[in-house]
């Protein structure tokens, strides 16, 4: 069977096949046991936690501050603040301008 028939049966790239076969040859099943298929995190609905960014900083305040912090929101909707700074970025120049808001994050 070739690499890209085992990827795509898999659901995974031709370089992680080559990287399995490659451990299995060595070690047999000792070499792949570690890159056992792990179950995915449940996905948030990003959608809705853009829009409750939005509304957060646009109209609410958190307690003992003047404005969100990307961390603040991230902790309150239970993401990562990484996610919270690009949605934050993107909005700036799109949404928020447009209406006249200010977004301090």
């Amino acid at each position: 069977m070739e690499y890209q028939q085992i990827a795509a049966e898999l659901q995974t790239s031709k370089p992680t096949v080559i990287l399995w076969r490659k451990r299995f040859a060595e070690s047999r099943f000792a070499g792949i046991e570690r890159d056992q298929i792990r179950p995915e995190r449940p996905r948030k609905d990003r959608a809705k936690i853009e829009k409750e960014i939005i509304e957060l900083t646009t109209q609410t305040t958190p307690p003992n501050a003047t404005h969100w912090s990307t961390r603040m929101l991230a902790e309150k909707l239970g993401v990562d603040h990484v996610f919270v700074h690009r949605v934050c970025f993107r909005l700036v120049d799109t949404q928020l301008n447009t209406t006249g808001a200010v977004l301090h994050v």
